[in-house]
């Protein structure tokens, strides 16, 4: 997010907010924080506290291939690429 928060400044001179749907909400949310200029947020059926991101953390998820990451929440597996534990 912080990536493409300085790429949208480089194109337009405008207000920049954070928009993001379940899991995209909560590390919006998260951003929020850090990223600098943010003047708004918007979330659709995120989790309400951040704390759902911990289980994120390294130890966590498991390799499904070259640069990606599979995760389960809610008995449901995710598949995320190197960049979103980066970002």
């Amino acid at each position: 997010l912080a990536r493409a928060a300085e790429h949208a400044r480089s194109l337009v001179d405008a207000p920049l907010f954070l928009m993001g749907h379940s899991l995209g909400g909560a590390a919006s949310i998260l951003s929020a924080t850090t990223i600098e200029d943010v003047r708004g947020l918007v979330t659709l059926a995120a989790p309400s506290a951040t704390t759902a991101l911990q289980r994120f953390q390294m130890a966590q998820r498991k390799p499904a291939g070259e640069g990606i990451w599979q995760i389960e929440v809610g008995g449901i597996a995710y598949r995320l690429r190197d960049e979103f534990f980066e970002d």
